[in-house]
């Protein structure tokens, strides 16, 4: 009886500790993620995430040229969120982990279809990758990942193909 017991409690505590590690943070209305802000200088940033997560420089390519970046990762090495940097300060912010989610629900692997039920109908736009924007939701972006070869993607199309493309990456921009 006591091994049941034992077993048992194993069971429960294999369980809770499983669904901790899913828990799912919310992405404030601001431009803002981690108490980071867009504005903030990178070196302080660096140094007050620095005591909850990974954070390592790098590079990404922004249209054709390599820009500076914090990219954030949680303490077990998986990757949560780039700062873009620009003039020593945090210019964007790139939710790379479904971790993280809008209030209404919205993460990274939402269908655009999900997206539109809760923000209404994007606008579709082209840049570095393509995105929708929603009118409720200004301080953010989604960038949706499709299949380029088989969706010729519009602002008049978007709807016919809204289940089958999802959110790669949401990102925080500066409304100001």
């Amino acid at each position: 009886m006591r091994r049941l017991e034992i077993f048992l409690l194993s069971c429960i505590i294999l369980v809770l500790g499983s669904s901790c590690t899913k828990a799912q943070y919310v992405i404030p209305n601001s431009s803002s993620i981690e108490g980071v802000k867009i504005g903030d200088y990178i070196g302080e940033v660096r140094k007050k995430l620095s005591k909850r997560f990974i954070c390592q420089k790098s590079t990404i390519e922004l249209e054709g040229e390599k820009c500076p970046v914090l990219l954030i990762k949680d303490k077990d090495g998986k990757k949560l969120f780039i700062l873009e940097e620009y003039e020593k300060k945090v210019w964007r912010i790139q939710i790379i982990s479904p971790r993280y989610k809008t209030k209404e629900g919205i993460h990274i692997g939402s269908t655009l279809a999900e997206a539109i039920k809760v923000y209404g109908q994007p606008s579709i736009l082209e840049g570095e990758g393509t995105f929708a924007t929603f009118k409720n939701q200004q301080h953010l972006s989604f960038n949706l990942k499709y299949d380029y070869y088989k969706i010729d993607l519009d602002n008049t199309n978007y709807n016919k193909y809204a289940n089958e493309i999802t959110v790669e990456y949401i990102l925080i921009v500066d409304t100001q």
